[in-house]
C-alpha cells in the first residue's frame, strides 16, 4: 500500500496523504460529472505550452514526468485526451495502443480537424497554473499536430522516439485488440513507421525537439537541461542518483539508468537508423519479425 501511495504522490506531485484524493478527482473528471468539477476552477493562462508526442511505449510519459520535476512546469497526470470531450484516443473499434488500425478512417479525418483552444484550456483548467508552463502528453496528439499548431501557435513539441523493436515488444506485453488475439510485430512496426512519418511531416522543425528514450536513460541530467532550455525554463540544480533525477524535493524515478555512452550522432540519426532497420525487416524475412505471427489483415 505504501508503494502505491508513493507512486500516486509522484504522479500528482503531491504529499502522500493528498495523493488518493487527487487520484479520485482525476478519475471522476473522466466521467460525465466533469462539467460540475470543472466549474470549481477559474480560467487560467499558462506561461507556455509543450505537447509531448510519439508512438506508444516510446517514453512519452517519462518525458512528461521529466518536465514535472521543474518547479515552473506541470500538467495533467494522465493523457489530456481523457480529460476533455473535444479530443479522442483514436482507438475506435477496440485497438488499445493500436490506433494504426484506423489510419485510413478516424486518423485521416483527425489530421484535418480543427482544434478549439478555448475548449481545451477550459477542460484542462484544474491542472493549469498562471505563470507556469503547461505540459500535456497524449499519444493521439501525434495525429493532430497541424490542428494543435493552428490553435496554439506558441506551443512547442517534444517528439520522443524509441527503438521500434523495443516498442513492439512492450505493446505486445501490455495490450491486445478487442477479441483477444495479440498484435503482430509486423503491425506494430508499421505503426511505428506511421507515427514517426506523420510527426515528421506535420511538425515545425523550429518548434520541435526530437528526443529518444535511450538517451534519457544514458544521460538524464544532460537531456533534462536540453529539454528545459528548449521550453525556456530557467536553470535548476539537477542531482542524478542511482535511481533517478532530483530537483529539490521533486524526484523522477528512472529504472535502468545506463552508464554507457549514447551512440554517436543525434536523435534524428537514431530514428533514421531504426527506420532503415524496420524497412529492411518488413521487406525481407527477418528473424525479429518472422518469429511472430503473420500480420493483421
Amino acid at each position: 500500500m505504501r508503494t502505491l501511495i508513493d507512486r500516486l504522490a509522484r504522479r500528482h506531485g503531491t504529499r502522500p496523504w493528498q495523493a488518493p484524493f487527487h487520484e479520485l478527482f482525476t478519475r471522476a473528471y473522466q466521467t460525465p460529472v466533469r462539467p460540475l468539477l470543472r466549474g470549481a476552477f477559474g480560467r487560467k493562462e499558462p506561461s507556455g505550452l509543450v505537447f509531448v508526442v510519439g508512438c506508444y511505449n516510446s517514453g512519452t510519459t517519462l518525458y512528461r514526468d521529466l518536465f514535472s520535476i521543474h518547479p515552473l512546469a506541470g500538467g495533467p497526470p494522465v493523457e489530456g485526451d481523457l480529460l476533455t470531450g473535444h479530443l479522442g484516443t483514436l482507438e475506435d473499434g477496440g485497438y488499445p495502443r493500436g490506433m494504426y488500425a484506423n489510419a485510413d478512417t478516424v486518423i485521416a479525418a483527425e489530421r484535418r480537424r480543427r482544434v478549439d483552444r478555448d475548449t481545451l484550456l477550459s477542460d484542462w483548467r484544474p491542472w493549469i497554473a498562471d505563470g507556469r508552463l503547461l505540459v500535456e502528453k497524449s499519444v493521439s496528439n501525434s495525429m493532430r499536430i497541424l490542428g494543435l499548431r493552428e490553435a496554439f501557435p506558441e506551443a512547442r513539441f517534444v517528439w520522443v522516439v524509441r527503438d521500434p523493436f523495443e516498442v513492439a515488444e512492450g505493446i505486445r506485453r501490455r495490450s491486445r485488440p478487442r477479441g483477444g488475439a495479440a498484435y503482430t510485430v509486423e503491425f506494430l512496426l508499421r505503426q511505428w513507421l506511421f507515427f514517426n512519418r506523420t510527426i515528421a511531416e506535420d511538425a515545425d522543425p523550429g518548434r520541435t525537439l526530437e528526443c529518444t528514450y535511450g538517451r534519457l536513460l544514458a544521460d538524464p541530467a544532460g537531456v533534462a537541461r536540453r529539454a528545459f532550455d528548449f521550453a525556456d525554463l530557467p536553470d535548476v540544480d539537477l542531482d542524478v542518483t542511482s535511481t533517478g533525477l532530483r530537483v529539490d524535493t521533486r524526484v523522477l524515478p528512472i529504472r535502468g539508468i545506463r552508464s554507457e555512452s549514447c551512440t554517436a550522432g543525434s536523435p534524428a540519426d537514431d530514428r533514421a537508423r531504426w527506420t532503415a532497420r524496420v524497412e529492411a525487416a518488413l521487406g525481407t524475412p527477418d528473424p525479429d519479425v518472422a518469429r511472430f505471427d503473420p500480420p493483421i489483415q
